[in-house]
């Protein structure tokens, strides 16, 4: 069960799993994919990666590099730094 903590202009700010723990960079990608509606290609076609690229960074096998991140923020609606801290 995931808690998800918004604000008036639907970004998402605090996600905590039941129990309290801090979401993962993975878990946050791939919830605010999902959250927004997107499929994989969607997402990888909107911010200029392959689909496995996502998927890499929905599984936490990699991490996207500074341009992508500033990508994936702009495409989901919210900051850098929501999405990825």
């Amino acid at each position: 069960m995931w808690l998800t903590i918004t604000t008036k202009r639907d970004i998402l700010t605090h996600e905590l799993k039941q129990g309290g723990e801090q979401m993962t960079v993975a878990e946050r990608v791939k919830n605010a994919r999902v959250a927004k509606g997107y499929s994989v290609e969607e997402v990888a076609k909107g911010c200029g990666v392959t689909v496995s690229a996502i998927q890499m960074y929905e599984c936490g096998q990699r991490v996207p590099r500074d341009s992508i991140k500033i990508a994936m923020a702009q495409f989901f609606g919210t900051t850098v730094q929501d999405l990825f801290f």
